[in-house]
């Protein structure tokens, strides 16, 4: 939450903000718990889960006696770690939200994951190698935790190492170690009841630092970023190459692309 900040206007329209602008914006940040109200010159915000990533939050917030309720991308689907999207206790005189996915309707949680690993495991059983381009942050989490499981049950695929390529990913799952807290209740279980090991703590899935540490022994399952493919010089696109030399084997699934770039 950034309180009072000002910005300063630059001649040039491509920069609308420097780096100095942003590292200067760092002593104002106020951190707030979700569900605690903040106050500032008359207004009123108070954070609740919009189960989109990992300390994503919707806003409520009221001013001069209008509610609205401000968010970006939101889920009202339960998964594997997040909370979903909640709903206020006030009905918002006002909504503001994403409407990428507005008119869509979305295949149910369990059948997109049946799907998934359907797809998977044949690409592997013909010998094949699967690539998945995923951003660092969100949805890549959620597919290591789907793999890791299905590994853990499956013993027939124990054999094929499952990789995720992404200098930001692994640093990001720090932070996923680290907030328990903040994610659902089949988390906090997972973590503190039974073996009470860290869900984060994958036993089927590596972290490969640098392309370079990649052993080609055969099958395998390789997510890296960047999801929309665009640029070059990332891991995704830097497998492409060595993965697509099979003939029928390469499976490489993302969300979409970016308009106007070239991505394969």
């Amino acid at each position: 939450m950034l309180i009072g900040v000002d910005r300063n206007v630059h001649n040039s329209p491509d920069n609308l903000y420097t780096e100095a602008d942003h590292l200067s914006s760092y002593s104002r940040i106020e951190a707030i718990d979700y569900h605690t109200t903040l106050t500032h010159a008359g207004i009123s915000i108070t954070p609740y889960h919009a189960g989109h990533v990992l300390g994503g939050a919707m806003f409520f917030i009221e001013i001069a006696g209008l509610k609205i309720l401000f968010t970006g991308d939101y889920s009202r689907e339960d998964d594997r770690h997040l909370v979903s999207a909640e709903v206020p206790h006030q009905k918002p005189d006002l909504l503001i939200c994403e409407s990428t996915y507005g008119t869509a309707t979305h295949m149910p949680r369990l059948e997109k994951e049946a799907r998934l690993m359907k797809m998977t495991t044949e690409i592997l059983n013909r010998g094949g190698r699967v690539l998945m381009p995923v951003f660092a942050l969100g949805r890549a989490q959620e597919l290591l935790l789907i793999l890791d499981e299905y590994w853990e049950k499956h013993s027939t695929y124990q054999s094929y190492p499952i990789y995720y390529a992404s200098n930001l990913a692994r640093k990001c799952m720090d932070v996923y170690r680290t907030y328990i807290n903040t994610m659902n209740d089949k988390i906090k279980r997972a973590m503190f009841e039974g073996e009470g090991r860290n869900p984060w703590d994958f036993r089927w899935v590596r972290s490969l630092k640098t392309i370079d540490r990649f052993e080609d022994v055969g099958g395998c399952v390789m997510l890296a970023s960047p999801g929309m493919l665009q640029v070059k010089l990332f891991p995704c696109r830097a497998f492409l190459p060595g993965f697509s030399d099979l003939p029928k084997t390469l499976w490489s699934c993302y969300p979409y692309y970016m308009l106007g770039k070239q991505s394969i």
